[in-house]
């Protein structure tokens, strides 16, 4: 996609959140994933934006928003919170009406956040693209992040964030797909190191201690799960428990992909947001 000029929303008295927007027609939020940027979504939009209004930011600390930084005192502000509100004030400033938001990996924790802090209201539908409620694991729980554990030794992942983020990213990227070596790792890879160390080691801290569970289980909106059949973050279980509790969700499991679908199979995952899109414009929840 063609390098389309971006806007600025103001944040109070510091650096703007960057977004674009792209097309014409009911407006769809694209919140993109830990550490990448709005850039993850050009192959998407390009496939929606004929027939959608298609807003995607920067968020906080990442890409061009990356001097957007988080409030200074620390143990006053949960960052993911942060971001929630983020999201919300860009749908108060940009749409007009209610948006179905899809938030890959950590931008559907971000959703998940918006929705415990300011409600449903906002949504005429969520897309869920392979995140769970909770991304630690301990007693009771084994459906977060492959590999993590409790969310003390989640949280300490933090730590070498902070020094030597290019490293971490190194080894992160290529686990997004289902083929490590497909060049959309290396073009990922890139991409992340744009964003800033210390807000990632925040974030990362604010989703090892996150728990969505209760907020999951209360959504009664329109809500898309998506997942790759070859994730190597989450197991195929977690969208299980999700489908299970959320009263309108749908699912689906795309056969070539890993964590991001939206970028291994475009044209199925654009086709399948499209669809869910516009019956939620319609007011209709049956499945797509």
């Amino acid at each position: 996609m063609s390098e389309t000029p971006g806007k600025a929303l103001p944040m109070g008295d510091g650096p703007p959140l960057h977004y674009r927007e792209l097309g014409t027609g009911s407006p769809l939020l694209l919140l993109h994933g830990f550490g990448c940027d709005g850039h993850s979504f050009d192959g998407l939009a390009d496939r929606l934006k004929e027939r959608f209004r298609v807003i995607i930011p920067d968020q906080r600390g990442h890409g061009r928003s990356a001097a957007c930084a988080f409030p200074d005192v620390r143990e006053a502000t949960d960052p993911l919170d942060d971001l929630a509100d983020d999201a919300v004030h860009l749908i108060d400033h940009t749409a007009g009406q209610p948006v179905v938001a899809l938030g890959w990996s950590m931008g559907a924790a971000v959703l998940f956040s918006a929705v415990a802090r300011h409600g449903q209201g906002r949504f005429a539908g969520l897309v869920v693209e392979d995140m769970a409620p909770r991304v630690a694991r301990g007693p009771g729980w084994d459906l977060g992040l492959i590999g993590a554990g409790s969310p003390k030794e989640t949280a300490a992942v933090a730590d070498r964030m902070s020094e030597d983020w290019p490293q971490v990213v190194e080894r992160m990227a290529p686990r997004v797909f289902a083929d490590a070596d497909t060049p959309m790792a290396k073009d990922l890879q890139r991409s992340m190191l744009d964003s800033d160390p210390e807000a990632m080691a925040l974030l990362w801290r604010a989703l090892a201690t996150a728990d969505f569970r209760e907020t999951c289980s209360a959504i009664d909106i329109p809500v898309l799960l998506t997942r790759g059949a070859h994730s190597r973050l989450y197991p195929a279980e977690t969208m299980d428990w999700l489908a299970a509790r959320m009263t309108k969700a749908h699912s689906r499991t795309y056969s070539q992909s890993g964590h991001a679908p939206h970028l291994e199979e475009p044209a199925r995952f654009a086709a399948d947001l499209a669809a869910f899109a516009e019956r939620c414009a319609l007011g209709q929840d049956t499945p797509i």
